[in-house]
């Protein structure tokens, strides 16, 4: 990978991905080239009435596809007479063709935590398309979605001596088909554009377990849990009042565990920590992202993805932002409760993502035969595909 892409002098750049930080909601921005609020693909959960929908159920595809349907890349490429290949079980909205959503034997591996016949089967259907074609019948668009690393982070630890092996094997195993793309590109067969990217980071290393599902249960049972090992998120019983959510929010952030409370009321979002409080009003207005404005702390509007220097450094690396098109995204949690970096929300697991901390928002950029043209700039996920077909 590294003589691949960085070979003469070339960068790697770093993009920032979604909050949450978590697998559908960070591909789904990046299919559609746009952020969350525009698909309500606001978790790998969401709801439906009192029903909870999990993405990461094979069952509840078709819905995930519905919801980026003729919004996507796929489509977008479609309709200028691009072919375009899904490599994802998942997403394939729009796809010109798509590998076999519904392979048994792919889901048996990853059940039994053969991640590597997974990946290594997605890189074989990749080989054989590149190989088995002239250059110049090639598709004009690939997506490929790798797992395993993701899959080993989580049973291992993102630091541990596995994932740093995994990675060497994806490395060898690419190495042919980074080949086959440099042949191309010497023999001038078609030009090539090659990004390698990951849609989140990881947090660090589990430290802790913590049940606040029960916690929040104890409190009313008929508040709706989405827990996303991570954080909760929350949707309260339509017979709370202001005044008993706010009084639950302190009492949640009295919790050694805790480290930030978010939550929307009519046209505001408040951010509450142990040491400060923020205010963000929503304002109507007309952005490149958002048809609103925020107002953070009662300053001058600004859209979302124009929010800068220290206001959108609070808390965490551009939360404030990132949370503005969270609680408008339809169906969104009335509010979302996050532990300490480090606190479990769930049993099982060495490693979590999900949270808004810089090693889970960061993400590498590795690009090939373009250049980001703003170097001063962090682009978002959902941004660097857009000079496809442009």
């Amino acid at each position: 990978m590294r003589q691949y892409f960085l070979e003469d002098s070339r960068q790697m750049y770093i993009a920032r991905t979604t909050f949450p930080s978590l697998t559908y909601p960070a591909i789904s921005a990046l299919l559609t080239e746009k952020p969350i609020d525009h698909t309500g693909i606001f978790g790998n959960q969401i709801t439906d009435g009192a029903r909870i929908v999990n993405f990461e159920s094979p069952g509840n595809r078709p819905r995930l596809n519905d919801m980026i349907k003729d919004r996507n890349i796929f489509s977008r490429l479609g309709q200028i007479g691009f072919k375009t290949v899904s490599l994802d079980y998942a997403f394939q909205a729009n796809a010109s063709k798509a590998v076999n959503s519904t392979d048994i034997q792919a889901a048996l591996d990853i059940l039994n935590k053969h991640y590597f016949s997974v990946d290594q089967g997605l890189i074989q259907t990749l080989k054989s398309i590149l190989s088995e074609n002239d250059p110049k019948n090639w598709p004009d668009f690939i997506f490929v979605h790798l797992v395993g690393v993701d899959f080993t982070s989580h049973d291992l630890g993102p630091n541990s001596k596995e994932v740093k092996e995994y990675l060497r094997l994806l490395d060898s195993e690419l190495a042919s088909v980074f080949r086959v793309l440099t042949d191309a590109e010497v023999q001038k067969q078609r030009q090539i554009v090659t990004l390698l990217t990951a849609d989140h980071g990881f947090d660090q290393d589990i430290s802790s377990y913590f049940n606040l599902q029960e916690f929040v249960r104890h409190e009313d049972r008929g508040i709706q849990i989405l827990n996303e090992g991570r954080y909760l998120g929350l949707k309260y019983p339509s017979y709370w009042s202001s005044e008993q959510k706010g009084a639950f929010i302190n009492k949640i952030m009295q919790l050694s565990e805790m480290d930030i409370a978010a939550y929307r009321e009519d046209e505001n979002f408040f951010i509450q920590s142990k040491i400060q409080g923020t205010k963000v009003r929503y304002i109507p207005a007309t952005c490149a992202e958002s048809s609103f404005a925020i107002s953070v702390m009662s300053q001058s509007p600004t859209c979302p993805e124009n929010l800068g220097g220290s206001l959108n450094q609070l808390f965490y690396p551009f939360f404030i932002s990132n949370l503005s098109y969270y609680f408008q995204s339809p169906g969104h949690p009335d509010a979302i409760l996050l532990p300490r970096p480090g606190v479990s929300l769930k049993r099982g697991y060495k490693g979590q993502h999900g949270g808004p901390t810089s090693n889970e928002i960061y993400i590498p950029l590795l690009m090939r035969g373009s250049r980001l043209e703003n170097l001063q700039r962090i682009p978002a996920l959902w941004e660097v595909l857009r000079f496809m077909g442009r």
